[in-house]
Order: structure tokens, then sequence, then C-alpha cells
């Protein structure tokens, strides 16, 4: 979790997903395509969708509204939609920015 919004409980976090070499890395489109595949594989378990609740429901204590600390101390994530994935080279590596939607109790 990178931010919690203290008017909107809107939480933004950050995934870690690392694509192997293995990959054809001939093109752009290779690499997003095996991106991709790999943060909606990683974010359809749910073990990381419970990690990732765990995540909201450890920082809500640090909202500053009182009624959004409360309801997203008690927050199951239950889904994910990935949305939009872009791509942007950082010296030798590449970086996934994607955006998508939790599903959640809430």
């Amino acid at each position: 979790v990178t931010d919690i919004d203290d008017v909107t409980g809107e939480v933004t976090y950050e995934v870690s997903v690392d694509v192997g070499p293995e990959i054809d890395s001939s093109s752009l489109a290779n690499i997003s395509n095996e991106a991709v595949s790999a943060i909606d594989s990683t974010l359809s378990n749910p073990a990381i969708l419970e990690n990732i609740a765990n995540e909201i429901k450890s920082e809500a204590p640090g909202a500053s509204d009182a009624t959004i600390a409360e309801e997203l101390s008690s927050v199951s994530v239950t889904d994910f939609t990935l949305e939009e994935t872009t791509l942007v080279t950082a010296g030798e590596a590449i970086v996934a920015a994607t955006s998508g939607t939790l599903d959640t109790n809430l």
C-alpha cells in the first residue's frame, strides 16, 4: 500500500512482478503481453489478494478520517480487474504500470 486517500478511501498499492529472461524480448509487445499475464496471474491468486487486504488493514489506522480508517480495518479483497498497462523504459529495465480495480466487501 503506497497511499490511502483520506477523503475517498481509495487505496493505491504497488505489486512487484519479475518477468524472467526466458521470454522473447525482441519487442515491447512481447514484453507487455508477458508482463500483463504475470500481473493478472499474480493478482488472481487468493493468497496475494489476502496479503493486499492485510496490508490495507495495517495501514488503515493511519487514515486521518476515523470513518475511513474503521471501514478499511475490515476490508476483504475478493478479485482484481485489470484495466490499463503502460510500459516505460528505465535504463536497462522496463517498468510496467498497471491500473486496475480491487473488488472488496466495502
